[in-house]
């Protein structure tokens, strides 16, 4: 309204969308380790007019994904590289689709004190200075771009210590059934047990 553009929220619409997630490690050799996350799926957006205040209905749909991968290898003496690498698709809104993005970047370690002690140095986008990114932005009204150019390449060092040591212990639950009132038909039962799981990904 008189050239200026206000941007709010509302439930006007629905999403829907399908997905698929897969982590994957694997020690190639002794020395050698592989790990990679990945997901990917299709989005369908459309909005409502009877709960919009706008005169046309609006709808966006596309895949998206991504994928993360990397590789380790530990040399002796506590000496390991790590290579990485990553590519996102533009993601998908009702109104919005912004740019593709990647990155790769390098480093190598050297633990001291059993890898207590822990040096490393890193170059992030090495190969890459800077980027532009686009993101547009349509719907009935008007349609605008923009352009933001982004520094990539960075380089740097990092030094960490580990206090302690992680011990986790899993207990065994006892599973059983106690009826010591069977006259009246009544019963007690007996413990829930839970489970625990976990994952996670190397850098």
């Amino acid at each position: 309204d008189d050239g200026v553009t206000t941007t709010t929220y509302a439930n006007i619409g629905k999403r829907q969308n399908i997905n698929a997630n897969a982590h994957v490690k694997r020690n190639i050799t002794d020395k050698l380790r592989v790990y990679s996350n990945m997901s990917g799926g299709y989005v369908d957006i459309k909005t409502n007019k009877e709960k919009s205040n706008i005169d046309e209905k609006m709808s966006n749909y596309g895949f998206s994904g991504q994928i993360y991968a990397g590789a380790q290898y530990s040399f002796p003496k506590s000496f390991k590289v790590y290579a990485n690498g990553g590519i996102f698709s533009p993601y998908i809104t009702l109104e919005n689709q912004g740019s593709s993005y990647s990155f790769h970047s390098f480093s190598i370690s050297k633990g001291f004190m059993k890898d207590r002690l822990n040096f490393r140095a890193y170059a992030q986008n090495p190969f890459e200075k800077e980027r532009d990114f686009k993101s547009k932005r349509t719907n009935p009204a008007f349609y605008h771009e923009s352009i933001f150019v982004n520094r990539m390449r960075s380089f740097g060092v990092s030094v960490s210590f580990r206090f302690g040591e992680m011990k986790s212990k899993i207990k065994k639950t006892k599973r059983g059934i106690n009826n010591d009132d069977g006259m009246s038909g009544g019963g007690q039962g007996g413990n829930q047990s839970g489970g625990q799981g976990g994952g996670g990904a190397a850098q």
